[in-house]
């Protein structure tokens, strides 16, 4: 017989009898019986108090509860096998007794080896439940450690079941968990069902990553491992496991994505260990520095590449720091021996404990950002295009230079070179040339300078040149001045080549003459700049000094600027009219002249302020005013039969002319003060027809094709081109002044006089000889042909109630 274990053994049994005689024959067999009890409280005191190895348990006993509740109490409350001892065979009892899972059921009376094999049976079942329990529970907690869910499909039911983790996985993916197979497979994303598929349809082991749909619609990542088998009857199973891998599936993408900007960032990277050596380089490094890994794998940095500073930390001062990282910037040595600047950055590696394991090591060749930064300073300073000093460097220079003339008393100079017509050039042969004209402008200043004198271009074609060091005599420093300037014009007078262009270019210098610093650096350049200006209305190509009556000049004609923009509005503009006679010192007609009378510039002269209203094109709103006024004038004067008949003359400007709405505009006034075309005369000068004569015919012909009529006044003091001449719808020609003043004593202006008659009598073409003074040069107009005047022998220019009385 095999040797037995001895039982701790707990007799519940109603009959003292039976008990005594169990436990007689329990301890024969070399058992212990711990106690004896007669109903359910006992025995579960007894549980708790003795803590038996099994229970001998009888059916029938004292209380209300009997020995099959007691005994699912037991099993269940502390896994303690039970075996039943009994009379009863009822079915009834039977039934009742095999559902609490008893460890053994024997019949009353029984023998001693009944009971024996009794209890062996019971000891090797709960030995192999325990046994079965314990394997579960370490698989259970394995597969939870594991996060696997169990799973398995059967072709018969075509359902799915799992245990507790498969519906915690897939409560959320792949729910219902319980579902069909095909429920299961919609679920799983369109590119990976087919592959899930395939797999699930080939027998044995089988392993594979796909994506699931989540109830809220996004994907999660699932690893799935599965063995199919196909059963006797033709069926199939599937038994599996499954975890989500979403987490790691990002963990890995990120790992990716770094080791992408490992091997491609820009930066050399080094990754160090613990003690700060050498155990992996990405390829920035080896491209930047020259070094392979085999070459420096074990070193620390500070070895072979970085040159250590004093106030560098060490890895050991950055692995205890509770930053953890550090960057500087510092001093990198190459292979070759090249030397370049660095940004270095260097950050610490812990574990789940704090314990720096690695470092990480980045360097930046500063390189390209230093020559970057050097060539913005440059830029900062100098002209990119012609590589000179820009305006911030030459005030720079300027303002040491008129210091340095403070401490030494030596007179210095600054020229502002201005060129003429540029901006044709740009507008003609486009702005690459003229960009070539600057650059070629440059060299030759500079080239024909001393080396403490300064070049400068300050914007557009614009130039300065500063010369230090001309002595202490003035009259000597400006002498020297002014040779160097005209040395200068003759140089940037020469014909330039760009490129297959032959370009003729002169300048406009004005000179400032300085010592110390009577003067700032920005009133010098103002001085210099008014100089140039005199030197641009002087005819250009030329240098003029600054005169401080140039200055006052410019400070008058800056208020009178102002004061015309409102002359208008406040009605300070006025119009006198100049008669105009024939042989018979009748009136014909008259000129209307513009006059200015400001309350406090006073009568201000047409020769000042007619220039810059043709400058800054206040002349387009004013020449509409005259000639609104004079159509006025026109419509009064028909009122009148002695004035009905007079024809009145409007000088108009070349920008009024080349308006494009100039004759609507004109056209419009006739109509709108319904006077005849015919009284309305246009004088216009020779300088008209430099420019865009086409137009300005065309613009005549239509005016003049409704009766206005047109004059050309100054004929002979200009630019006469005969060949237009002819073309133009001229009703007269008016002689200038300067002819006529001198004609008495002059024999050349009595035959440039007589030249003009006789060519506009063979054109048909009227002629009027303005500024008669006295009566010689009437009879002398008269006898060459000239019937028409104007002038103060026959009435000074009046305002329109003096001119009424006057015709009176």
């Amino acid at each position: 017989m095999t040797t037995m274990l001895t039982e701790r053994i707990l007799i519940v049994e109603d009959e003292p009898v039976v008990a005594l005689d169990l436990q007689h024959t329990l301890e024969e067999m070399g058992h212990e019986v711990v106690s004896i009890s007669e109903c359910f409280e006992e025995a579960i005191e007894s549980v708790i108090q003795h803590s038996p190895s099994l229970v001998m348990m009888d059916i029938h006993l004292q209380g209300k509860i009997d020995g099959i509740e007691a005994c699912d109490a037991i099993y269940h409350g502390w896994k303690i096998p039970v075996v039943f001892l009994t009379a009863y065979v009822d079915e009834q009892t039977v039934n009742r007794a095999a559902a609490s899972r008893p460890f053994g059921y024997l019949m009353k009376p029984y023998h001693a080896k009944e009971l024996y094999a009794a209890l062996q049976v019971a000891r090797s079942r709960h030995d192999s439940e325990a046994a079965l329990a314990r394997s579960e529970e370490r698989l259970a907690m394995a597969l939870e450690a594991s996060e696997l869910g169990i799973w398995e499909w059967e072709s018969k039911i075509d359902k799915i079941k799992g245990d507790i983790q498969y519906e915690r996985v897939c409560g959320g993916l792949l729910a219902p968990h319980n579902s069909s197979l095909q429920a299961m497979l919609e679920r799983i994303h369109p590119q990976d069902r087919d592959i899930v598929q395939t797999h699930l349809k080939q027998a044995g082991v089988f392993h594979l990553v796909f994506r699931a749909q989540r109830i809220n619609g996004s994907y999660a990542w699932l690893e799935l491992y599965g063995n199919q088998r196909e059963r006797h009857d033709g069926s199939y199973v599937i038994v599996g496991a499954l975890r989500d891998i979403s987490l790691r599936k990002e963990i890995e993408d990120k790992l990716r994505q770094a080791s992408v900007v490992y091997s491609t960032i820009a930066e050399g990277i080094m990754i160090l260990d613990g003690n700060g050596k050498i155990s992996s380089v990405n390829p920035a490094f080896c491209q930047m520095t020259g070094y392979q890994l085999d070459e420096i794998e074990g070193k620390m940095p500070e070895e072979f590449l970085i040159v250590r500073q004093e106030q560098d930390p060490d890895y050991k001062t950055l692995a205890a720091s509770n930053s953890g990282n550090w960057s500087n910037e510092g001093v990198c040595k190459c292979s070759d021996g090249r030397i370049f600047n660095a940004l270095q950055q260097v950050c610490v590696v812990r574990d789940d404990l704090g314990r720096a394991i690695q470092f990480v090591h980045t360097i930046s060749d500063l390189s390209a950002i230093r020559a970057t930064e050097k060539q913005l300073v440059y830029l900062a300073y100098h002209d990119s295009l012609t590589r000179l000093p820009n305006r911030r460097m030459f005030m720079d220079r300027l303002k040491h230079a008129m210091a340095a003339a403070d401490r030494s008393a030596h007179y210095s100079a600054l020229l502002f070179i201005d060129l003429d017509d540029f901006k044709t050039l740009n507008d003609t042969l486009g702005h690459d040339m003229g960009d070539l004209l600057l650059q070629e402008v440059a060299a030759r200043l500079s080239s024909g300078v001393r080396e403490c004198d300064t070049v400068a271009r300050l914007g557009g074609d614009e130039f300065v040149l500063m010369l230090e060091q001309l002595g202490k005599d003035k009259p000597s420093a400006i002498a020297y001045t002014e040779k160097i300037a005209h040395k200068l014009i003759a140089r940037l007078d020469q014909e330039y080549q760009l490129g297959v262009h032959d370009y003729r270019c002169t300048p406009s210098v004005g000179a400032t003459i300085f010592l110390g610093n009577e003067q700032t650096a920005d009133e010098l350049l103002k001085q210099a700049d008014i100089a140039m200006y005199q030197s641009k209305r002087g005819g250009r190509n030329q240098l003029s000094l600054f005169d401080p009556r140039m200055q006052q000049n410019l400070i008058k004609r800056a208020s009178i600027e102002a004061e015309l923009q409102r002359a208008l509005e406040r009605n300070e503009l006025c119009l006198f009219y100049q008669v105009q006679v024939d042989v018979w010192r009748q009136a014909i007609g008259a000129e209307a002249l513009l006059r200015w009378h400001h309350p406090t510039l006073g009568t201000v002269s047409p020769v000042e302020f007619i220039p810059i209203a043709e400058e800054t094109g206040l002349i387009l709103p004013i020449g509409h005013w005259v000639l609104k006024t004079a159509c006025q004038q026109i419509k009064a004067w028909q009122a009148n039969p002695k004035t009905a008949h007079l024809v009145l003359a409007v000088n108009v400007s070349v920008k009024q002319l080349r308006q494009k709405n100039f004759c609507a505009s004109v056209m419009g006034l006739i109509e709108r003060f319904q006077i005849p075309p015919s009284l309305l005369k246009l004088e216009i000068t020779e300088s008209m027809l430099l420019d865009e004569v086409e137009e300005t015919i065309q613009t005549m012909l239509t005016l003049n094709s409704i009766g206005v009529r047109f004059s050309m006044d100054d004929f002979g003091a200009g630019y006469s081109s005969l060949q237009y001449l002819r073309r133009l719808p001229l009703e007269q020609l008016k002689i200038d002044r300067s002819f006529v003043q001198d004609l008495e004593n002059s024999s050349s202006d009595r035959t440039i006089v007589r030249t003009i008659i006789t060519m506009a009598q063979s054109l048909n073409i009227d002629v009027i000889a303005e500024g008669v003074e006295t009566e010689a040069q009437r009879e002398l107009l008269q006898s060459k042909g000239c019937i028409h005047y104007q002038g103060y022998l026959f009435g000074k220019p009046v305002e329109v109630e003096q001119f009424n009385r006057f015709l009176e």
